[in-house]
C-alpha cells in the first residue's frame, strides 16, 4: 500500500539504476517475499515516487517493511503499524499520530490474532471528519489470499474478495460503492465534496479566454517520465481544455478538464487534490510545452509537430499513483492521511482517506 507524506529530501539514491517501468508494479509482479522485495528495491532510484510518500509490503510469512525512500524499516516483534508519518525520524512514535496510537493500542491488547481485531484496529484509527475521511479500509489474509473491505465507515458490513477468483476474471475495473449496500453517510459525503470541488473551481477562475487563444493550445504533447514517453492531447472544450492520457489521468476515466486561471496558467481540482498547468509560448506566439505540477512532483509537456488526435506512442507502463488526479486530501495544502496498515503475524489491514 502506499501513504503520502510530507515532502523530504532523498540523499541515498545517487548510483542507483534508474528504470522506465513503475517499482511498484514490478515488485507486485516479481516479488513472492518481502526479502525479494527490499533486494530488488535497495537497488533503483525511487525518486520522485518517494519523495513525499512511502510504501508499505507485507508477505505470507508474516514479514514486513516500510519503504521510506532512503530507509527500509524492518518489522520489530508481533506486528509493524504505520500511517502518514515518518517513524525513522521520531523519537516517540506514539506522539505523533493520534491514529498511529489508537491502533497500536488495539493490537497491543490483543489476545489472539484475527481479522476482526485488524477490523477494530482500522476502526479506531479511521478519520470521519466532513472534509477529510477515511473512504474505505482493507484486511487482508495473506495466506487464504482474501481481503475483507469495508465502505466508508461501516465497519458491520463488509464484502470478501478472493484474489484467485478475482484474478481469473482478467483485467477489469470495478467501483466500489456499486459492491455495497446505500450508505446514506457515503452519499451525504460524495455530494459535500463535489460541492466542494465546484466552489474551489469558481473560486480560482479566471476571466473568459478569447477562442484564438485556448486553440493556440490545442494538440499533442509527449511527457518523458522515467525513460517512457507518453502522449496527452489537449484539446478545447467551450471555455474548457480536456487532456487526454488514460496512463496518466488513471482515476478520472483518462481524461483531465482543464480551467483557465490566466491566459497561460490552467488548473483542474478533484476531490481529493489539485493540478496546476502552466503553457509556455516562443518569441513567436507559438505553444511550445507545458508544466505539469501535482503533488510535488512537476512533469513537462513537449509540443509534437505531428497533427492533434494522432496515434499515441504504444510504449505505455503505468505511472506512479501520485501522478493521480486524486493523490492528495480535500482541502489543497493540508497533511495528506492516505491509508493505515497493520500486519499481526500474518494477516495485513489498511485503509484509504482517498479513493
Amino acid at each position: 500500500d502506499g501513504f503520502a507524506t510530507g515532502a523530504r529530501p532523498m540523499v541515498k539514491q545517487e548510483g542507483k539504476t534508474k528504470v522506465a517501468s513503475n517499482p511498484i508494479i514490478e515488485v507486485m509482479e516479481t516479488c513472492a517475499t518481502v526479502e525479494q522485495a527490499i533486494a530488488y528495491l535497495e537497488t533503483v532510484d525511487l525518486r520522485p515516487l518517494l519523495t513525499n510518500a512511502m510504501l508499505f509490503f507485507a508477505d505470507a510469512t508474516g514479514d514486513s517493511v516500510i519503504v521510506e525512500g532512503d530507509e527500509f524499516l524492518r518489522k520489530k516483534g508481533d506486528y509493524q503499524a504505520v500511517t502518514n508519518f515518518y517513524q525513522s525520524a521520531q523519537d516517540d512514535d506514539l506522539a505523533q499520530c493520534p491514529r498511529y496510537a489508537a491502533a497500536v493500542r488495539v493490537l497491543d491488547a490483543r489476545e489472539e490474532v484475527s481479522v476482526d481485531l485488524c477490523t477494530e484496529a482500522l476502526s479506531v484509527a479511521a478519520q470521519r471528519g466532513r472534509r477529510v475521511a477515511t473512504l474505505y479500509s482493507n484486511v487482508f489474509d495473506l495466506q487464504k489470499r482474501t481481503a475483507r473491505v469495508y465502505l466508508f465507515h461501516d465497519y458491520g458490513t463488509s464484502i470478501e474478495l478472493n484474489l484467485q477468483e478475482e484474478l481469473s476474471k482478467g483485467a477489469r475495473t470495478l467501483k466500489l460503492p456499486e459492491l455495497f449496500p446505500h450508505n446514506e453517510a457515503w452519499q451525504e459525503f460524495v455530494a459535500l465534496q463535489k460541492q466542494s470541488v465546484l466552489e474551489r473551481i469558481e473560486k480560482r477562475r479566471g476571466p473568459e479566454l478569447k477562442d484564438n487563444v485556448l486553440e493556440a493550445y490545442a494538440g499533442d504533447y509527449d511527457i518523458k517520465f522515467l525513460g517512457v514517453v507518453y502522449r496527452v492531447v489537449i484539446r478545447r472544450d467551450k471555455t474548457d481544455l480536456i487532456a487526454r492520457c488514460p496512463e496518466i489521468f488513471t482515476e478520472t476515466q483518462g481524461e483531465l478538464r482543464l480551467h483557465s486561471a490566466t491566459e497561460e496558467e490552467f488548473f483542474a481540482i478533484g476531490e481529493g487534490g489539485e493540478v496546476d498547468v502552466r503553457f509556455t509560448r516562443d518569441d513567436k506566439g507559438a505553444t511550445t510545452e507545458f508544466t505539469l505540477r501535482a503533488s510535488g512532483l512537476e512533469l513537462t509537456g513537449t509540443r509534437t509537430h505531428t497533427e492533434s488526435g494522432s496515434a499515441p506512442n504504444l510504449n505505455r507502463q503505468l505511472v506512479p499513483h501520485k501522478l493521480s488526479y486524486r493523490c492528495s486530501d480535500t482541502e489543497s495544502g493540508s497533511t495528506p492521511n492516505l491509508n493505515r496498515s497493520e500486519v499481526p503475524h500474518k494477516l495485513a489491514s489498511g485503509h484509504r482517506s482517498r479513493v
